[in-house]
């Protein structure tokens, strides 16, 4: 298990996973707090070894566009 991305905003961050899901990515996303930024981060764990290199692939079309369908 690894974390392939981190997000800052929480919606997005649960619409990914949501995706990766759908598309056979075993995943998890959590919520983190920064205390010396006070913002909240929400990394990306993907479960399988294997399937890393296209859930980076798709993380980096998302972060593109990421309020696209």
């Amino acid at each position: 298990m690894r974390v392939v991305g981190t997000l800052s905003n929480e919606s997005y961050a649960k619409r990914l996973s949501s995706y990766l899901k759908r598309n056979g990515i075993n995943n998890s996303c959590e919520m983190t707090f920064d205390p010396a930024s006070g913002h909240m981060s929400y990394p990306l764990w993907v479960h399988d070894e294997d399937k890393i290199d296209m859930a980076r692939v798709i993380l980096e079309r998302f972060e593109k566009n990421p309020a696209d369908s």
